[in-house]
């Protein structure tokens, strides 16, 4: 049988352990939504621009200097990042290097969907 001091200690714990449960489901959501963002992204360029990552070019490679991406290429990107992902972009991130690259393309989606 459990003495007084163990049952206090284990309800007090009871909140800790609660919230620690919640804020790993939470990040391990906020991870799901990552992935599944990077994925559609990946998706679209693969089909859009008939690439395959590994094969044909790496997360970091630069989509026009490898000339994957054109000026219409870009409209096709930009248009499907806005309404995938309910997002609107700006007239400096559409003139900065976060569209160049599908990590940095997927890190700016990232960063606007929890805005």
């Amino acid at each position: 049988m459990a003495n007084r001091l163990e049952i206090d200690h284990q309800i007090t714990r009871q909140p800790y352990l609660f919230h620690y449960q919640y804020v790993e489901k939470r990040h391990c959501d906020l991870l799901s939504q990552v992935k599944e963002q990077q994925d559609k992204i990946k998706n679209f360029i693969e089909e859009t621009f008939l690439v395959t990552f590994g094969d044909d070019l790496e997360k970091d490679t630069n989509l026009f200097e490898s000339s994957i991406v054109d000026s219409y290429g870009m409209v096709q990107l930009i248009s499907f990042l806005e309404s995938e992902f309910s997002i609107k972009l700006s007239d400096e991130e559409l003139m900065s290097d976060e569209l160049t690259t599908f990590e940095s393309i997927a890190k700016m989606v990232e960063r606007k969907v929890s805005e």
